[in-house]
């Protein structure tokens, strides 16, 4: 009995060691969730984004070895870092204006609010798609998004391509797809003009299936299976 009960004890005790070790744990991870200082921290909804002592974000200001000022990507509010002689440049085209560039800021781990490296970050292509309502050959084109109203108008140049127009054909009307410059985004760099699309109306000529699929009968032609419903006729006699 005395065995018995010091092995119960025993297992008791190591039930609550472990219990305590749960708890101990869920209340670490609580704590680090709700400090709000992990590796990957978001300033705002639609914020630049931090991680670490990284920032991301579109350069809106710059002076050289003074500050650099950036706002995040789809926000407007900007904030500004300190530049030192120590700062370093990656990926910028000499000659080039940092401004309006997507860049990325490693900032000092003493001082956050100074940047020891700035790297600008590869242009993005944008692509417009929509519907042609004005062309000027070598001017400009207008489109209005699908479904939409709005027209917005684009610059063309001599380098502007086209693919997918056929010979004499005119892109008015025509559903296309803009690849805009990544440095003048106003500005077309190519068009492509899209497929046709079809349009369906449930409705399949060639195939009884989908025929009768559509008109509320059973998924099955009436010729390929009037002997099932003649025996189902005859069941119910």
């Amino acid at each position: 009995m005395s065995t018995f009960t010091t092995k119960v004890a025993g297992r008791i005790a190591v039930a609550a060691v472990l219990s305590l070790g749960i708890t101990a744990g869920s209340i670490g991870i609580a704590s680090a969730s709700s400090n709000g200082h992990g590796r990957f921290d978001h300033a705002s909804a639609g914020s630049s984004w931090t991680y670490a002592n990284r920032v991301n974000g579109v350069v809106t200001g710059y002076v050289a070895g003074a500050s650099i000022t950036i706002a995040p990507r789809g926000g407007t509010t900007a904030t500004t870092y300190t530049l030192t002689s120590a700062t370093t440049i990656a990926g910028l085209a000499t000659g080039a204006s940092l401004v309006n560039n997507d860049v990325s800021l490693t900032l000092s781990t003493t001082t956050p609010t100074t940047v020891v490296s700035i790297k600008v970050e590869a242009p993005r292509v944008k692509c417009i798609n929509g519907v042609v309502t004005g062309y000027v050959a070598g001017a400009s084109i207008t489109i209005a998004l699908r479904g939409g109203t709005t027209a917005t108008t684009y610059t063309l140049t001599s380098a502007t391509t086209i693919a997918g127009l056929a010979t004499g054909a005119s892109l008015v009307n025509n559903d296309v797809s803009l690849t805009l410059s990544t440095t003048t985004p106003t500005t077309v760099v190519s068009i492509k003009v899209e497929a046709p699309r079809v349009k369906c109306d449930g409705t399949n000529s060639h195939s009884p299936l989908s025929a009768h699929a559509s008109d509320g009968h059973q998924a099955f032609g009436h010729g390929s299976n009037h002997h099932s419903s003649a025996r189902f006729a005859n069941f119910h006699r």
